[in-house]
């Protein structure tokens, strides 16, 4: 079963179309690259596949209770956090639906790491 399908999507801001006709399944444990040249519409097509932006055409079906985690490309740095830690800000409820838990960072060198364990069954 798939998590997403998206059938003939299409976004317009106003008289300026951003992309139309992208139909698309994600199947579960599937991996997925959006790639493409600046201003194309990549981050458009991730938000409304997520269901944060809507489609101007099409429809998108996300399989029922599935939680996502997203970190925008604009996201601005909180307090003393490191980059890697503010991306991981994106996935606690992510991690917890998955049965795993941040318990805190591991530190070794000049780098810190997530220690992150799976929760028991």
């Amino acid at each position: 079963m798939s998590l997403i399908t998206a059938t003939d999507l299409s976004k317009s801001y106003h008289p300026v179309d951003i992309f139309s006709g992208i139909s698309l399944s994600i199947p579960g444990g599937g991996r997925i690259a959006i790639v493409g040249p600046n201003g194309i519409g990549k981050s458009t097509l991730l938000r409304i596949l997520l269901g944060i932006e809507e489609p101007s055409g099409g429809s998108v079906q996300r399989k029922r209770h599935l939680k996502t985690g997203y970190l925008p490309q604009e996201a601005g740095l909180s307090g003393n956090h490191t980059l890697w830690q503010e991306c991981l800000t994106a996935l606690p409820d992510l991690l917890a639906a998955s049965g795993c838990r941040l318990h805190g960072w591991l530190r070794t060198s000049r780098v810190q790491r997530p220690f992150i364990t799976a929760l028991p069954s």
